[in-house]
């Protein structure tokens, strides 16, 4: 390994990463360590030496997104532009840089498919293949599936029977759901047959083998023996509250028996052995106790001493009633008997498997499971690499893999085929591995984290210093995970190596930012009757969180900004909130408007449920089938017809028995000229183009005969609402691009789509990067940060669907399903059932505790916990049931419910912890010395008043009403005069707009006669620009200038970053294509290097386009006003405004004019602007300093064309 230069800014640890040569080698990044930057650097010191002999071509890097892959070539083309900047003549550099664009730096799916097509000939497929994408691939699998399922019912008598065992309703939807289920897990695996096929292996040999040698039985036991633990764990704590000095000493010696008992069956040597002193285990009970023999006990204690073993008992007998029902050869028997359904279940599911294949090869297209299991064909045989493995091995001399931890067992054996066996550098985080539900394998991540520890087959470096987080975030978050992460709960021993240490040292001391627990009691109080206890939950907390939000804005709560390097008062862009999932999210964004605080969540749901949606739908199923009786009257009703009910109940009259279409012609017929008449020629003309235009081009034809686009943009939230419909057209326009057609297909596909309970969610209709609270998913917060953080809605309960079902996969302990007896109609879970079922508890677990730890390493400098419980002070008996202690004990962690079960036994066991309880128990409890700081706040529900919000009536008789109420006042004839002869004093105002913009007067400053056009308040709106078909004019060119200069980043300064920035403005939605297309690249790098673009780069401050209102005297503008008291509000944007390192303030304003052609010297080019601007920037001058109450220094005109900065002072 090079030593490390010595003004280098790596770590010791990230230049190990970096520079080490000995591979394999895994690297531990935890959160915020720098991981990307680690591997950028790798890479690039690997091929800027012309002596190491290695090309970019010679690299491949293997990331989990696309847009991974894009910063990844993005940061190493900066760096080795960087490096050409020291040694301009460098061809090696310029090759380097040549070949990004070609290099293998991509997700594993798109270098899967550079070798399908590469060495498609091998696999005998077409290399014009397409790929499915996820929607036309799920309509696929569920036609071959229900296909399949039709001619199993017409071609094997057997089939009902694996119906009748795996389906209890009247469809066979459960049994495609399953056959679907086992196809793509088996799908993960290298070898899907082999694994499916392994599960008949294990039903067939439960009577062959020795009975204890079976995996599962072992399993079992150990589950077993687990449970037992958690019952002596617990009867020992009822031992020390017995012995306490006013607890029910009588109680001692039974418990101590009790103890001994169990620890006797831990000490069972085989099942049969546990099996039967399980079945005789018969616990001594408690004594009865005569509380007048014993006046000092405390009946509380006597009753927390009664309920520990009366819980102990009962868990002891549900270990029982799931475990020792049998014995072993009613276990294997029962396991033997399933076997032959089970077999009929793997052959209907390979069955599926060849026939999606087939299908798939006819339409010439793959999905992305074959992808990977095309591209280990190639790779592998019998496990063996083949001559095309070998090749890439020679080819890539290291194989780079970011995100590690989220690889499975196919993407695993791909790696290692292409890598041979000293290739491969791994980057990860294994406790960031929260993506079990695509089959991610974190244990290949943990097995290589043991054995290249002692550098037996690899080396293992780990990155602990975080560089993102305040030390508070930091140390509370260690302060926990020390206490709840292990490797028999969790997966991995949270110690020091794992352990995150500060590496940003910007921060300065502030006692604020503790860690915070926010607890809302939803307990009720005596003498409080308040209907706000009745709320719910998410309600509740919303206004907690809502509440802490207003409170840390209004009293302007300081944040350092690492962009300004100061410190500055906290806006709601720095505010997210983070939840398990996203229920809650309607309930918070209507709370929070409460407060008027704006919330911004990217649903996944309620897109359906939005009426322009159910609307568009009604019309497309009655233009699909009239004869559809509910679609049709919701149409009909909707605003697009506008039929009453009246009408609606006429038209039905004319054939009550049948079909509402029929009626509706009846009363066509009847009516020519009516309403209905009019609808119904209306559908007859949608439905005739219906079968001449394709689906996107009918329902955009809709929207404009109808109106219906235009009519909910003017609806409230009619933003939303026109997104919405506008996602509807560019699903439709999607689907044509697949193998499937036509509007009945469409409409089944989304029936579909709302059956399995998906939706698309509603359209974003607001940008991520407006001055919004946040509230998004923990997963979709992975990778990001943010300065405050709540981590909301901790007491959810942990979703265990996956444990309930009536069946269970396990990647290694197989498939599990209930026992049915088809002859006495009976059904159980078995041994194993109950064993699989407990290992996927346990890892799902270890997911949820990976899943906070995510959440809490979120945050950069704040971060709030919230969570709401029924009654605080039950909750607290149990958080704190084991306390003190190094680490809260397993047979705690393994009852949590909640986050909250997880958090608070650790947060609690802290010096602040301890405070906290002193307001609720007398009892004395150790803790944990730590530099964890932690803040306890309780909020009762009860006092979560929302704001109070202007109930305005709808009430159309409320006005009648408040004239009646009325008053008579007395009339005089005087009065009457004065009010008639009475004239307006501000009569020049009524012509003039209060508010006028800089341009218009500044128009005026230039010519007098303009201001008939500038007092005359318009009377109509412009044409839309929707409806526009012509070119930009010089204006809108101006003003798309200026929406790229609102957000360049100004340290850029080449061209291609520049395109790369307007890319970025493109894909969030900031700026149109069609606008980015006419900005003209050279005007924006000429900027960015010229002395203006310097200056700004040095700036401590920058405000960019900054909105004023600033009053200024009528009579100074208008020369023949006569009022000297009337104002104008003159109102503008400032383009720029910065801060220089000496504390003085400039104002830069951006021109397009053309220049090119027009003048004759530079001399006249700043005469002429500075004429014509000057009155312009000395308005903003005037209103920047009575706004900011500071002088500035001074303004200058930036032009594009040309280059020129013009000062104007």
């Amino acid at each position: 390994m090079k030593d490390k230069p010595a003004d280098s800014k790596w770590t010791d640890e990230q230049w190990e990463a970096i520079a080490d040569e000995h591979r394999p080698m895994l690297v531990a990044a935890a959160a915020g360590s720098g991981k990307t930057a680690v591997l950028v650097e790798r890479i690039v010191r690997k091929i800027i030496d012309p002596g190491n002999n290695i090309a970019l071509d010679q690299l491949l890097v293997v990331t989990f997104t696309n847009a991974a892959a894009a910063e990844m070539k993005q940061r190493i083309g900066k760096a080795i532009e960087n490096e050409l900047l020291k040694e301009p003549g460098s061809n090696h550099l310029r090759r380097q840089l040549s070949l990004l664009q070609r290099a293998s730096i991509s997700t594993l799916h798109s270098f899967c498919m550079n070798v399908i097509r590469t060495y498609y000939y091998e696999l005998g497929i077409d290399p014009q293949f397409r790929m499915l994408d996820q929607t036309e691939s799920q309509l696929l699998e569920e036609e071959v599936a229900e296909e399949m399922i039709e001619t199993a019912y017409r071609e094997d008598p057997e089939f009902i029977k694996l119906v009748d065992y795996f389906t209890g309703d009247r469809t066979d939807d459960q049994l495609k759901v399953l056959f679907l289920e086992l196809y793509h897990f088996s799908r993960s695996h290298p070898d899907p047959e082999n694994w499916l096929n392994q599960i008949i292996k294990v039903y067939e040999s439960s009577g062959t083998e020795e009975f204890d040698n079976l995996p599962w039985v072992q399993e079992a036991a150990a589950h077993v023996k687990e449970k037992l633990s958690y019952c002596i764990s617990r009867l020992e704590l009822a031992v020390k509250k017995s012995k306490s000095p006013e607890g029910p000493g009588m109680y001692v010696q039974t418990l101590q028996n009790n103890i001994h008992q169990l620890n006797f069956l831990l000490n069972a040597a085989g099942w049969e052995d546990l099996n039967n002193s399980f079945k005789s285990l018969k616990l001594e009970s408690l004594p009865r106790v005569v509380k007048k023999n014993h006046p000092d006990m405390d009946p509380q204690l006597q009753k927390e001493v009664q309920a520990i073993r009366k819980k102990v008992s009962e868990d002891l007998e549900a270990v029982e009633n799931s475990f020792f029902h049998a014995d072993s050869d009613l276990i294997a028997a029962d396991m033997q008997q399933m076997a032959p359904v089970l077999k009929q279940l793997i052959f209907y599911v390979n069955r599926f498997s060849q026939l999606f294949q087939q299908e798939k090869v006819s339409r010439n297209s793959l999905d992305f499971s074959d992808l990977e299991h095309y591209c280990l064909a190639l790779l592998q045989q019998e496990e063996t690499p083949t001559d095309i493995a070998i090749q890439y091995q020679q080819e890539f001399q290291e194989v780079l893999v970011d995100e590690y931890q989220d690889t499975n067992f196919v993407q695993e054996t791909i790696l290692t085929k292409l890598s041979g066996t000293d290739q491969l550098f791994m980057v990860g985080d294994v406790k960031q591995s929260i993506y079990r539900f695509r089959l991610a394998e974190p244990g290949l991540f943990l097995n290589k984290y043991k054995q290249y520890q002692q550098l037996s087959e690899g080396k293992r470096v780990d990155l602990t210093k975080n560089f993102r987080s305040r030390e508070e975030v930091l140390s509370s978050t260690n302060f926990v995970f020390r206490q709840i992460m292990s490797e028999n709960f969790g997966e991995l021993e949270y110690d020091e190596a794992a352990a995150l240490k500060q590496g940003n040292f910007e921060f300065s001391e502030n006692d604020t930012m503790s860690t915070e627990v926010l607890i809302v009691d939803k307990q009720k109080k005596e003498n409080n009757t308040s209907e706000l206890e009745e709320l719910e939950t998410s309600q509740i907390e919303a206004r907690a969180i809502a509440e802490k939000i207003r409170e840390m804005v209004d009293s302007k709560f300081m944040i350092y900004d690492k962009f300004l390097k100061t410190e500055r008062p906290v806006t709601y862009k720095d505010f997210v909130l983070l939840m398990r999932s996203m229920p809650w999210a309607e309930t918070m964004m209507e709370e929070f408007q409460l407060y008027d605080i704006p919330l911004y969540a990217d649903l996944s749901t309620g897109y359906f449920e939005a009426i322009e949606i159910k609307v568009m739908l009604a019309l497309l199923h009655t233009v699909d089938n009239p004869y559809q009786d509910i679609p049709l009257a919701s149409v009909l009703r909707s605003p697009i017809f506008s039929l009453d009910e009246e009408m609606l109940s006429t038209i039905r009259l004319r054939a009550p028995e049948d079909y509402y279409f029929t009626a509706l012609k009846m009363e066509a017929e009847a009516v020519p000229e009516g309403k209905a008449a009019a609808a119904l020629q209306q559908l007859e003309k949608w439905r005739d183009a219906a079968r001449s235009n394709g689906l996107s081009e009918l329902i955009w034809k809709l929207y404009e005969e109808s109106g219906y686009l235009e009519y909910v943009g003017g609806l409230p939230g009619g933003k939303q609402r026109r997104a919405n419909l506008t996602a509807l057209y560019d699903r439709a326009r999607a689907y044509e691009t697949t193998s499937f057609r036509g509007l009945f297909r469409f409409l089944r596909f989304i029936e579909r789509m709302q059956e399995r309970g998906d939706d698309l969610g509603k359209a974003r209709a607001i940008g991520e990067q407006e001055d919004v609270v946040r509230l998004m998913t923990i997963h979709k917060s992975k990778g990001l940060e943010f300065p405050v953080v709540f981590v909301a809605g901790m007491n959810k309960q942990f979703n265990m669907m996956d444990v309930n079902k009536s069946y269970l996969k396990h990647k290694r302990l197989g498939f599990a399903a209930r026992f049915i007896d088809p002859v006495h109609r009976i059904s159980y879970p078995t041994i194993y059932y109950y064993v699989v079922r407990e290992r996927i508890r346990k890892e799902m677990l270890a997911e949820e505790m990976r899943i906070l730890y995510v959440a809490m390493t979120r945050a950069e400098q704040k971060l709030i916990l919230t969570g709401t419980v029924d009654q605080l002070e039950d909750s607290l008996a149990g958080w704190t049931a084991y306390m003190p202690g190094e680490k809260v004990p397993e047979s705690q962690l393994s009852q949590a419910k909640n986050f909250l079960d997880w958090i608070m036994p650790a947060a609690l066991n802290s010096k602040e912890g301890n405070r906290f309880l002193q307001n609720f128990s007398t009892e004395k409890y150790k803790y944990l010395e730590s530099n964890a700081r932690w803040k306890f706040t309780v909020l009762q529900a009860g006092e979560l008043e929302a704001p109070l919000t202007e109930d305005v009536s709808t009430d159309k008789d409320f006005r009648l009403r408040a004239v009646e109420n009325l008053e008579p006042v007395e009339t005089k004839s005087e009065k009457q005069s004065l009010s008639l002869d009475w004239q307006y004093p501000f009569n020049d105002a009524v012509r003039t707009r209060v508010k006028q913009s800089v341009t218009e007067l500044k128009e005026y400053e230039k010519d007098p006669y303009a201001a008939e056009n500038l007092v005359q308040i318009p009377s109509a709106f412009d044409r839309p620009k929707f409806v526009q078909e012509k070119a930009f004019n010089p204006a809108e060119l101006g003003t798309i200038l200026h929406k790229l200069m609102q957000f360049i980043n100004f340290n850029i300064t080449s061209a291609e970053e520049v395109e790369k920035e307007i890319y970025k403005l493109v894909i969030e939605e900031k700026m149109m294509k069609t606008e980015a297309e006419q900005i003209n690249i050279h005007w924006i790098t000429a900027f960015l290097n010229s002395q203006i673009g310097d200056v700004l780069r040095r700036s401590v401050r920058i405000k960019r386009e900054l909105p004023f209102t600033y009053p200024i005297e009528a009579s100074t503008i208008y020369s023949e006003w006569n009022s000297k008291e009337e104002y104008l509000f003159v109102q503008g944007i400032m383009d720029c405004v910065y801060e220089t390192e000496n504390g003085e303030l400039y104002i830069l304003d951006y021109k397009t004019d053309r220049i090119t052609g027009r003048f004759h010297s530079d001399q006249e080019i700043t005469a002429y602007f500075k004429e014509k601007y000057s009155f312009q920037l000395s308005l903003y001058k005037q209103a920047l300093e009575s706004a900011w109450n500071r002088k500035v220094s001074g303004a200058c005109l930036y032009m594009f064309d040309g280059g020129y900065v013009i000062e104007t002072d």
